[in-house]
This record gives structure tokens, sequence and C-alpha cells, in this order.
């Protein structure tokens, strides 16, 4: 079949969305064209004008439509569920999360942006006409199942890949190398500053790590502020950490490659789940990971992660401080992470992917591109 992957052009600020797409189309770039030819398409290349947030289009004249009829595409493939546009042949659509259902107190997700009543639209409208919907865990395929009453045999599971760092061209930022040449120990969180993320559960946890522990590793925050970055400091501040918790900014590539390999440990408490890229980044570069036990954490992450309990700060302070202190539990962790990270390489994501085309192809070929009811 000959699938048209449609993916919205974000910048690597936007965080692990970036991270995804960028790793799934490296991918699709070295799949086997014998199988199942794919082709980019990006929402410049279809439309010439789009509004900040997701849009759906319910009409057969769509830019994305009128695309896929001129390269005569059997599917379309929504590599991220956030731009979208009907089509007239059947679509894949990709579902990250739908923590707009499961935690709607969050303001991000209920009142600012894309608010709740948008997002709850946006899915009703599309999840129950996709010809598949890919999401990463069993727990994101039964919350899909629950909230929008799909059919479960329409739900495919293919696990997260752990992104690779390989071949980057980007620089290290000077402030970066100047700080790792000072702090030779440090906890490491990389995250946009969203009130999910978490960070102010983990600054009072390491409040407690730095007044229980003779030799604390300082702390390093990196991200693009979403809007609380100024309440995150001015908590830093208040609980007296600020001297030891470095926020470093949205930093480039190399950079993080460079910040992951060098921590102590990574430090994840973010409230949102089933599926998260840092954890699977640190894995990757054999970082120990400590994250949070939210729906979905163990299935994806396994054996390779401790887990605490994300409101609990002196849970999180204790799970550091069992990584800071047993270098053999610290090294148990990297290998499992190395290990867990080859299993979900790029290359099995592709391959689920195209056993899932493979399964679907014989229905697609009973009609053609146009078929119209006489």
């Amino acid at each position: 079949m000959k699938i048209g992957v449609f993916v919205p052009k974000t910048a690597p600020s936007a965080g692990g969305g970036h991270s995804f797409q960028s790793e799934i189309l490296r991918g699709l770039s070295v799949a086997d064209p014998s199988q199942h030819q794919f082709v980019e398409l990006t929402p410049e290349g279809v439309a010439s004008n789009y509004g900040s947030h997701p849009t759906v289009q319910n009409r057969t004249n769509t830019p994305l439509n009128l695309e896929a009829a001129r390269l005569n595409l059997d599917v379309v493939w929504h590599l991220s569920p956030l731009l979208f546009q009907f089509t007239q042949i059947p679509f894949i659509y990709t579902v990250w999360d739908l923590q707009h259902r499961l935690q709607p107190f969050f303001p991000e997700v209920s009142v600012t942006g894309w608010t709740w009543e948008s997002r709850d639209s946006h899915y009703r409208t599309i999840l129950p006409r996709a010809a598949r919907i890919v999401t990463g865990t069993r727990q994101g395929k039964n919350e899909i199942s629950a909230f929008y009453g799909i059919s479960e045999s329409n739900i495919k599971v293919i696990p997260f890949p752990a992104p690779c760092f390989e071949n980057d061209a980007t620089a290290i930022e000077p402030q970066i190398k100047s700080f790792l040449s000072k702090n030779p120990r440090y906890l490491f969180y990389p995250a946009q500053f969203w009130p999910h993320k978490n960070h102010a559960n983990l600054l009072q946890a390491y409040q407690l790590l730095a007044a229980n522990h003779p030799n604390p590793p300082a702390l390093v925050l990196t991200g693009s502020d979403k809007g609380n970055l100024g309440y995150i400091q001015s908590l830093a501040t208040k609980l007296g950490i600020s001297d030891s918790v470095y926020f470093a900014g949205f930093v480039s590539r190399a950079s993080l490659k460079c910040l992951y390999t060098n921590a102590t440990a990574l430090v994840f408490p973010s409230f949102f789940g089933p599926d998260n890229i840092p954890p699977l980044e640190a894995f990757a570069l054999g970082c120990p990971v400590a994250a949070a036990e939210v729906p979905g954490a163990k299935e994806q992450l396994g054996e390779a992660t401790l887990f605490f309990d994300p409101t609990d700060p002196s849970d999180i302070a204790h799970c550091i401080s069992r990584i800071i202190d047993d270098e053999q539990l610290a090294c148990s962790l990297r290998q499992k992470g190395l290990q867990t990270a080859e299993r979900l390489s790029v290359e099995n994501y592709i391959g689920k992917v195209t056993q899932m085309l493979d399964e679907f192809s014989p229905i697609r070929r009973c009609w053609q591109n146009g078929y119209t009811h006489p």
C-alpha cells in the first residue's frame, strides 16, 4: 500500500512530541519499500493556513484529501494527534494520551490553550471514524476504548521507540559545558514547565534530600516555559535550594545527550502518562531512571525504573537516595535501561506498523480510490 504520513512540523522546543515524530520519520526513511511505500505529508505542503491549535475539518475537499487523491494514496497515517483533516480514504490515528479525561483539573488541559471542550470534541469526532488507532500501551488502549467507546480490535498497541541520538550535528551550549565542569554529580529532569510536570513536588523532595544527605547532587531542570517557570523558580527560592537548582532553559539535542550521559539519575515526576519519552531517552544513553508510578508507567518502563508516588516528596527523595547511595543498583538500572532501549528500537516499531498495514491491506484492496455509490 501507499501510505501518506501526515506530520505537523514542530520545533525541538515542543518536547517529547517532536522527539517521537522525528524518531518515527527516521525509521520510515530506512523502511523496506518493497512492503509499503511511505510518503511524508506536512501541513505546509497540503494547506496554506493553520491555526495554533488542532482543527477538525469534516469536508471532502480538505487540502489533505485533495493531496491524497493526487498522490493516489491508500491510507493516511496521522503521526501526531494534533492538526487533523479528514480524507475520503481510510486513516490511521495516533493517540499519545487522554489526560484531559483522567486529570481535567490541570489548567493546561482544561481552561488554557487547547481547552477541555475542544480536546474532547476533537477526539470524539475523529476516533470513531479511524480505520486503526495506534497507542503505546495497553493502559492507553483501555482508556481509548472506555472514554470513546472504540472497538478494541481497531486499537493497536505499539510501544513508543527509544529515541536515537546518533549523528547529531548541534553543538553543546557554553553554559552547559561550564555547568558540567563545576558539577560532576547532578540529577536531571528535562520537561517543559507545565503544571502537570510536577516540578513543585520534585523541589520539595530535593529540599528533603539536601537536608538529609551529606553530599547531595545538584538538580538540573531544562525545558521551555509554558507558564509555570516563574512559579517554580520562586518556589526554589522559598525552599532555600535555589543555589543548588540550575534552570538551564531549552537546550540543544547535543546538550540534552550530554546531560543524560553524565547525570547521576533522571528523575521523572510527571503526573501524565501512560507514555513518556524522557525515560526512554535516558535508557538509550545509560542513565538510571526514577519515575512517577502513574497508570501505565510500569507497563512502559518495566524493571529498568525505580518508581515513586509523585504526590509524596518523601517517597521521591527516598527513591533518589537509593540510586545515589547504591552504585550496584545504579549500574543495574543502567544495564536494564540499555536492554529496554534496544528492545524498543524504531526498527521494531516500524515492523509492528508494517504488520498492522499487512493486516489491513486485504480490506483496503476491496475498493479503489474515488469510489462512489451509484
